[in-house]
């Protein structure tokens, strides 16, 4: 097949996570290779999982702004995307590269940073007027 026929991958970043999780079950895996391994995972998984507080933030910004009507929920979300995920993500990995912070938390960083600011919109939603 043409994936076949490409030269080797060397990043772990590079390769698919299926190939990753066969790469970790390797004893003889540098432990810097295993450490970036396990980083490059966990942050596809936050990284999915980032959506799902971004889009309540987003609804919840949409729903409070009910003036400016969805453009405005959906103009404070790319925002907030901008302003907080984008700067997370990059902290997170240079944190992670320069030995600063573990490869777990380090890349569950931006998926942290959204969950304030989501708590803080929605409060009060509950409450009748």
């Amino acid at each position: 097949t043409l994936a076949e026929g490409q030269r080797p991958q060397s990043r772990p970043k590079d390769l698919p996570s299926s190939v990753l999780k066969e790469m970790l079950k390797d004893p003889g895996l540098s432990p810097e290779t295993r450490s970036r391994t396990i980083f490059t995972l966990h942050q596809r998984r936050a990284m999915s999982a980032s959506a799902l507080p971004l889009a309540l933030l987003g609804a919840v910004l949409g729903w409070r702004l009910r003036k400016g009507g969805v453009l405005a929920g959906f103009g404070a979300s790319i925002v907030l995307l901008v302003l907080l995920f984008y700067p997370a993500y990059y902290l997170g990995e240079g944190l992670f590269a320069g030995g600063a912070m573990p490869p777990t938390p380090a890349a569950w960083l931006p998926f942290l940073v959204l969950l304030p600011p989501l708590l803080w919109a929605s409060r009060g939603l509950g409450r009748r007027r």
